[in-house]
């Protein structure tokens, strides 16, 4: 992907948790509108983005969104020249970073999802959540999870990936996943949601490394 697109992803990213962040702390407009007018003196101006910055910031909370979040240059324009940009501690922007990395995450997680065909139901029992909050995540990434919770994700993710290296095309990934499989002794599929990713990942391992050339292995 280029890396303009991945930068400007991370970006919109990051406001949208910072909007988040606002429905919660209504004291960052405020510190907001304090950095603007210390960016203003030294700051450029492009299509006169400061005053449309200082436009938001004194209206109401819920224009922030539509004007900052939309996909197209003038929101693009915003985002770059955002006064929340350098608005937080190191702390503060290092736990708002971990926000965007975990929205990140679970949207990787749920392609994973779909490229291994597992329903919602599925997917759900695996991960140890409800069908409805699971479907929430795809309008809405989780800001927060337990650590046991993204270790299955992690797990899942693992799986996927490891099948993708050695089944590209995916009907053999998706029939390998429900077919019996006489060395894990049962489908790959309900170890998954049984707690067994792992023995599924560790046999994928395997078999990654019986079929890898040996001159692409590592040497010791």
């Amino acid at each position: 992907m280029d890396s303009f697109l991945v930068g400007e992803q991370r970006t919109l990213e990051f406001h949208i948790v910072v909007l988040d962040l606002v429905l919660e702390h209504p004291n960052l407009i405020d510190r907001a509108r304090q950095a603007l007018a210390r960016m203003a003196p030294r700051h450029p101006n492009p299509d006169g983005v400061i005053d449309r910055w200082r436009d938001l910031l004194d209206g109401p909370a819920s224009a922030l969104a539509p004007a900052l979040l939309t996909d197209d240059p003038a929101g693009g324009l915003l985002r770059a020249n955002s006064p929340f940009n350098g608005l937080f501690s190191t702390a503060e922007r290092n736990a708002v970073w971990q926000r965007v990395g975990l929205r990140q995450f679970a949207r990787l997680f749920l392609q994973a999802g779909d490229d291994l065909d597992l329903s919602p139901v599925e997917l759900a029992a695996i991960v140890g959540v409800a069908v409805d909050e699971l479907g929430r995540w795809r309008r809405n990434p989780p800001q927060t999870m337990a650590q046991s919770t993204l270790e299955r994700l992690k797990q899942v993710l693992s799986v996927q990936r490891s099948l993708a290296a050695l089944l590209p095309d995916r009907p053999d990934r998706h029939a390998w996943l429900r077919g019996e499989n006489n060395i894990l002794g049962a489908r790959p599929v309900d170890l998954l949601l049984h707690g067994g990713a792992d023995q599924v990942r560790d046999h994928l391992a395997v078999h990654a490394v019986n079929q890898a050339d040996p001159r692409d292995l590592p040497v010791f």
